[in-house]
């Protein structure tokens, strides 16, 4: 009984010691996997800012995955949603929601302010098989921020880009 309790600590201390190597890794791999991103659109949008290359993208992301009513074929009432993101000032990001009804022609604008300083820059997205669309939600609150046609690997970049765009505007 004594000899395991001599090599208790040893175990630990091993055990402890993997996953902050690995975090650590996992950190540098995020970082330039980060730069290979930014570098990517910034090149494909024509955009040497940083800041704006990430705002340009999420935009353009949103435009062609817009969820149409062309995708709610049976739905009761299609509407078309077109969402946009724009900086409004200092750390303050501006979501805007443009809903048409397609029956009515009905045209309702909402728009929404979230403050960056003191958010967590985690965002997530839940894509279910039987439903149109895609929802990115902020990871901390689980609150639906967009919605976009289901197309998973568009939303998987849309969080992406969002979580990088929070963190460079709470850096600067």
């Amino acid at each position: 009984m004594r000899s395991y309790r001599k090599l208790l600590p040893i175990f630990f201390s091993l055990f402890l010691y993997v996953p902050l190597a690995t975090a650590a890794e996992v950190s540098v791999l995020e970082g330039s996997e980060r730069q290979q991103y930014l570098d990517s659109i910034m090149q494909l949008q024509a955009i040497q800012d940083e800041r704006t290359a990430l705002l340009a993208q999420i935009n353009l992301l949103l435009k062609e995955h817009a969820l149409l009513s062309g995708y709610q074929v049976g739905y009761r009432n299609p509407q078309d949603i077109v969402y946009s993101i724009s900086v409004v000032k200092h750390g303050e990001l501006s979501i805007r929601e443009q809903t048409r009804t397609v029956q009515t022609g009905q045209l309702q604008v909402r728009s929404r302010t979230i403050n960056v300083f003191g958010m967590s820059s985690s965002f997530g997205y839940e894509c279910f098989a039987n439903k149109v669309d895609c929802i990115v939600t902020h990871a901390a609150s689980s609150t639906p921020l967009l919605r976009i046609a289901r197309q998973p690997n568009v939303a998987k970049e849309l969080t992406q880009a969002l979580s990088y765009l929070v963190r460079d505007m709470q850096r600067n």
